[in-house]
């Protein structure tokens, strides 16, 4: 480990100055500081930006929009930008880029060519350096001057990017990939049965710790009405495309704080929400529920229904631990199955 650090500084020494070399030493510990993608991108690029030899230039980092399958993704999207003040920045923020010449401008929705940027501060922005994150994207080094880059400014940036902006993003990709890998659930896109656990656990051991709000910790349990019948009727790959859909209908309509998970028996899901209440529960329930319901699932040129049985329940007041909370939860699904399904339920004792 010494021995790798002292010949990245050894290598530093032979190309850049000294003040170089220490400000990318210290770039590297800001950087390296999350274990976030995007944070460590945006942190990359704000230290890079306040170099002194980049005072007349401004920054953009692409990434593909697929990094772990770059080979089928020739899009790219502006992950962070650094530019000459806020005022601008907001002008170009937003804007993602093709392959070869054509950008497409979020902010009208208009796919231009680079040359015919509606907006008169881009029309000035003259691209001069391009410099690629190996196959994750690129680094764009744009002036409004049209200045050719000098060959001290080219040798830093290259080491800074190697050595810092390169390494740090791929460990964060790492990281993430197996974060993802370890967690989700591959099908669905949600979070595996065992963050799901792990997660509850947390979350109602924190709930417990605190004094009793009107919120609590809130558990939603729904599965598919009669999806048996319909894996025997339209074949398992029929049923997969099913699933894959329903975590593409949870997804959207839930908080970043929330924990959407598929459950043990396939078709069976379950939702953590902090800090709501039964009926922000029954809410965020009826409002999957109804999503599940009217969503066209086709199989070739017919559109099949799919229905859902739901369950809340809340901690503290139907359990008090994470174990109960999740009978509670059960039993509510139940109820609403043996009543006809495509229905919420909240747990009652008398169930």
């Amino acid at each position: 480990m010494v021995n790798n650090i002292l010949g990245r500084v050894n290598g530093l020494t032979k190309k850049l100055a000294p003040n170089d070399i220490a400000y990318i030493l210290e770039a590297r510990n800001d950087i390296g500081s999350s274990m976030n993608v995007d944070d460590r991108v945006k942190m990359a690029v704000q230290r890079l930006a306040e170099h002194p030899l980049l005072k007349d230039y401004t920054v953009e980092v692409y990434f593909r929009e697929n990094k772990r399958k770059p080979e089928e993704s020739n899009k790219f999207r502006l992950k962070a930008i650094d530019i000459l003040n806020e005022e601008e920045k907001t002008k170009i923020l937003g804007r993602s880029i093709k392959e070869g010449e054509m950008f497409y401008d979020l902010m009208n929705s208009e796919a231009v060519q680079a040359r015919n940027y509606n907006h008169p501060f881009l029309k000035k922005i003259v691209n001069i350096h391009k410099l690629p994150l190996n196959n994750i994207g690129f680094l764009l080094l744009n002036t409004l001057n049209g200045d050719i880059i000098k060959p001290e400014l080219k040798n830093f940036l290259n080491e800074y990017i190697r050595n810092d902006i390169l390494l740090q993003i791929k460990h964060a990709v790492d990281y993430e990939q197996n974060f993802i890998a370890a967690t989700r659930d591959r099908l669905t896109g949600l979070y595996n049965y065992q963050f799901f656990e792990n997660s509850l656990i947390k979350e109602s051991q924190e709930e417990m710790r605190k004094e009793k709000t009107k919120e609590g910790l809130s558990l939603i349990f729904f599965d598919l009405d009669n999806f048996k019948g319909y894996n025997d009727a339209y074949g398992h790959t029929r049923g997969d495309e099913v699933l894959k859909k329903i975590g593409g209908i949870i997804t959207p309509k839930i908080r970043s704080s929330d924990v959407a998970a598929r459950a043990k028996q396939g078709d069976e899901f379950a939702i953590i929400l902090p800090n709501a209440s039964i009926e922000d529960a029954l809410r965020k329930a009826e409002s999957i529920r109804n999503g599940i319901e009217t969503y066209h699932f086709r199989d070739e040129d017919k559109i099949r229904k799919i229905t859902a049985s739901f369950g809340v329940a809340n901690l503290p007041n139907h359990a008090i631990n994470n174990a109960e909370l999740i009978e509670c939860a059960d039993k509510a699904v139940y109820h609403s199955k043996n009543n006809g399904g495509n229905k919420v339920s909240i747990y009652d004792p008398s169930l």
